[in-house]
């Protein structure tokens, strides 16, 4: 499996330095921003909500390069060389695995430093190292629902139901906004006041992160069954493939 591994760090290393690029980019100009508006309690807020943000989208995008893993290994010869190594299926399903697992922890390396950091030019507490964590848990478990979709029918055919998948999600919160109960949004303002308020209670922070907690550990063993389920798909998968 060390191979495979090798050959996902070889393809994806422009990937990785081009993320790594843009993050240092987008996590200076905050931070000297942050210098700047110390002693401004909302502009501080506003930064707050501004590195959230930026969070999220990192993640994001980390996932666009978790999601090309696959790319151009969709052919018949490449499945049936790969049954002929001494690791076969397992090691190369595996390194796929073990890259993003590795590949999400750094990110959340990252994150965790910036946001640490932060803190101590603000000289308190954002509460987003509860956001980090909620970020690793649902990129695991969108990489264990989306990888054997991806190895049964194909990148082009998992990408698919993936962009399906999402589309369903944002209609349904189009229709919730229109038919649901919206008042918890009737005033932006008064959203954001109860969500710093909910972060600024250590009570809460701490059950909320107590949870936060309790799904990362359960994403891991769904993480090890998607890659069972992967290795068990991938022959079959393999027979569909157009060349």
């Amino acid at each position: 499996m060390t191979g495979y591994l090798y050959k996902e760090f070889k393809l994806n290393i422009r990937l990785v330095l081009l993320f790594l690029l843009t993050y240092l980019f987008f996590s200076i100009v905050p931070i000297f921003a942050v210098v700047d508006a110390k002693d401004d309690d909302t502009i501080d807020k506003t930064l707050t909500m501004i590195l959230g943000v930026f969070c999220v989208f990192v993640f994001i995008t980390a996932g666009c390069i978790q999601s090309g893993v696959f790319n151009g290994d969709d052919r018949k010869k490449w499945a049936y060389f790969v049954t002929s190594t001494p690791s076969g299926i397992k090691g190369y399903i595996g390194a796929k695995y073990l890259f993003t697992m590795l590949f999400t922890m750094f990110v959340v390396t990252l994150e965790t430093l910036k946001i640490a950091l932060t803190e101590q030019i603000l000289g308190q507490t954002s509460g987003l190292s509860v956001l980090i964590a909620a970020m690793f848990y649902v990129q695991l478990l969108m990489r264990a629902v989306e990888y054997p979709l991806i190895v049964r029918f194909g990148v082009k055919m998992g990408s698919m139901v993936k962009i399906t998948a999402v589309c369903v999600a944002i209609l349904g919160f189009i229709v919730y906004m229109l038919f649901g109960d919206t008042s918890v949004f009737a005033s932006m303002d008064t959203f954001w006041e109860r969500m710093f308020a909910f972060v600024g209670d250590p009570d809460k922070l701490k059950m909320l992160l107590l949870w936060v907690g309790i799904c990362t550990l359960a994403v891991l063993p769904l993480y090890y069954l998607s890659y069972r389920i992967s290795v068990k798909l991938y022959l079959k998968g393999a027979e569909n493939y157009a060349k």
